[in-house]
C-alpha cells in the first residue's frame, strides 16, 4: 500500500516536472542567497 502510494507521488511529480522543463526549456536548481541577488546601496550619513 505505501509503495503504491509513493509511486504515485513519484510519477506525478516527474509529470508535472517534465511539462515545466518543456514550457520553460531550462531549469536551474542551486543554493542561492537571496541577499546576494538584491544589491542595496547603504546610505551613510
Amino acid at each position: 500500500m505505501h509503495a503504491k502510494i509513493a509511486n504515485h507521488r513519484k510519477d506525478a511529480l516527474h509529470k508535472f516536472s517534465r511539462k515545466l522543463v518543456n514550457r520553460c526549456g531550462e531549469i536551474y536548481v542551486g543554493n542561492v542567497s537571496s541577499l546576494k541577488l538584491v544589491r542595496v546601496e547603504t546610505v551613510r550619513a
